[in-house]
Parts: C-alpha cells; structure tokens; sequence
C-alpha cells in the first residue's frame, strides 16, 4: 500500500516538474526571443495606388505572426502557426447575420402586435381626469404670492435703490474675494513645483530617467533604416525646419534613408523600408529600474501633492 502511494506521489511529482519547467521555458522565450518588426511603404502622386504600406511584426521564428496591409481586402491578419486567428471567418459573419435578421424579423411581429392592440382600444375607455374636489392649498398660495407682491409694490423707491447698491457691492466683494483666492493660489502652486524642479532629488531622477529614456530607444529603434524621400511644404521656412531635424537624427538613421527637399513646390513621395527587433528583458529591466528607484518615486508622489503638508 505504501509503495503504491508513493508511486502516485512520484507521478504527481514529475508531473509538476514538467508544469513548471514548461512555465519557465515559456517566460525564457518571452523575456529573450526578440519581437522583430518591419515597415515597407510607398507614397507617389500618380498611379492607382497612390499609398501601399505592409507592416508586419513576427515573433519565434514566424510561429506568431500579424501584418497589416493596405490598401487591401484583408487589411490586417493574426496568426498563431497555422490557425488564424483575425479577421474571423466568413462563417462566423454567416451566422451572425443570420441572427440579426431573426431578430429584425422578431421586432417587426412585435411592432405588429403592438400596433394591432392599439386599435382594438376604444376611445370612450378613457375619461378626462376629474377636478379636485377642493382647492383650497392652491387658493392659499396664490394668497400668499399677492401679499407678497403688494409689500413690495409698498416700497420705497429709495429703500429698492438702497437694496441694489447693497446687493451690486455684495457682489462685487464675493468675486474680488474669489479672484484674491484664485491667484493666491496660483503662486502657492507655482512655489512649490519650483522647490521641487529645483531640489536634488529632482536632478537625481531626472538624470536616471534620461538614460533610461536613451536605453529604451537604443531597445526599440530600427536596426536598418534604408529609402528616398522628396519632400516639400507651402512654405519654405517649414521644409528648412525638417531639413534641420533630418540633420540632426542623421547620424542616427544612416546614410542609406536621403531627404530631398523642395523649397518651391509642396510634395510628399518616395519609399522608406525599415525593420528591427525589441526584447522585452530589455524593456522590463528599464521599466523596473525607473519604477523601484527611490528619487522616481519622491517626485511622483510630491507632483501629486501627497506630502506637500508633511
């Protein structure tokens, strides 16, 4: 009898041995096999398809796959190996078309019934509401407004010119009262956010958050980046401005992506193609070294004004 508990105990053992490493390999996979992504557009101002952009993100040598097409009848898809998993069938639409057309045709029988009820109703089977027996709360208010109209008819001019003034400077010191109050605080809140921008911990967790923010783009950004592109705005100061930009992230994207500007002509053509990859390890040990660290947090919680009083 023991021998057989223990064999069923060694059963259940291995079992959720094999369930856990399972669950681990599958997080190794998720944490260290990159998502690859990559983008193939065009842009021309002649031809039937003046746009055509492909875009497709793929994970564990293409078993995860979704792309994105257009223009296109299939404009987006979704596959895990083999079974698809967007855009559902053509059954599932079948069906659920057949349903809502049973339920339009429910809706019309019940329109019907309704409407045939409705003229069986004869029109002498309502009467008009009859009229209160008395009256007498009614007359007793209608009193008690006509009192209150005569005494004020009974005034005098001087007494209702004194009660405007009265009322006009009430005012007047209500709304100073609530602007004073208004700009008050205003200046409190500009003080203390100016403490904190200017305190150490601030510059602490803003350098921290300046690299981390450099390391994420350094995970995400395309890992080649090739195209032409002839671009041109209305004004020209607008296409200097790009061209200022594209300088300045040229060393960054490469050589093999050229901008063309046109100062004297507005225009948006050309290809671009770029594809990269990102890890999520990566982007955990970034999120988790901002979210834990203790500067991050101070500021967080002084920005939500939590121990602004403490």
């Amino acid at each position: 009898m023991l021998s057989i508990i223990l064999s069923i105990l060694k059963i259940i053992g291995i079992v959720l041995l094999c369930i856990i490493g399972f669950v681990l390999l599958l997080l190794l996979l998720l944490l260290f096999v990159p998502v690859r992504y990559r983008i193939d557009a065009e842009k021309h101002e002649e031809g039937e398809k003046p746009v055509c952009a492909h875009a497709a993100v793929t994970w564990l040598l293409h078993l995860v796959n979704a792309r994105v097409l257009y223009p296109s009848e299939e404009l987006y898809r979704v596959r895990i190996a083999f079974f698809k998993i967007l855009p559902r069938g053509d059954k599932e639409d079948k069906t659920a078309s057949k349903e809502d057309n049973k339920k339009k045709e429910k809706e019309k029988d019940t329109d019907k019934e309704i409407d045939g009820g409705w003229d069986k109703i004869d029109e002498n089977d309502f009467s008009e509401a009859s009229e209160p027996k008395s009256n007498e709360n009614e007359n007793k208010i209608k009193d008690g407004e006509t009192q209150k109209e005569e005494k004020k008819a009974q005034k005098n001019p001087f007494e209702k010119l004194k009660d405007k003034i009265i009322s006009v400077i009430e005012n007047i010191k209500f709304k100073t009262d609530g602007i004073y109050a208004k700009i008050k605080n205003v200046f409190e809140n500009i003080e203390y956010y100016l403490d904190i921008i200017t305190s150490d911990t601030f510059e602490r967790a803003f350098e921290l958050s300046k690299k981390e923010l450099i390391r994420l783009f350094e995970a995400i950004k395309p890992r080649k980046i090739r195209g032409h592109i002839d671009f041109g705005a209305e004004e020209p100061d607008t296409t200097g401005k790009v061209l200022s930009v594209y300088s300045a992230v040229y060393p960054y994207i490469g050589r093999e992506l050229s901008l063309v500007p046109h100062f004297d002509e507005k225009v948006l053509e050309g290809s671009i193609y770029l594809r990269g990859r990102i890890r999520l390890f990566t982007l955990l040990v970034i999120a988790v070294r901002v979210y834990f660290n203790k500067d991050v947090k101070r500021i967080i919680k002084l920005f939500k004004k939590e121990n602004k009083n403490g």
